[in-house]
């Protein structure tokens, strides 16, 4: 195999590995905020303002 053949292997075993971890990143991610949207509605039905209910969600979250 040629120096060449193998960086292409190297890079291509690499870009697996990151799209991999990628991928299960943004899987934590979403279960992360689906988890904070879940809590954020149950604190509302206990009654809780919305203004204090939304400590738990990301700061990223869009509201209105």
């Amino acid at each position: 195999m040629t120096l060449d053949l193998f960086l292409q292997a190297v890079v291509a075993c690499s870009l697996v590995f990151v799209v991999w971890h990628c991928h299960e990143a943004i899987n934590m991610m979403l279960e992360s905020y689906k988890a904070a949207e879940t809590a954020y509605k149950d604190l509302l039905e206990l009654g809780i303002a919305k203004e204090v209910a939304r400590c738990v969600l990301p700061v990223a979250t869009y509201s209105e």
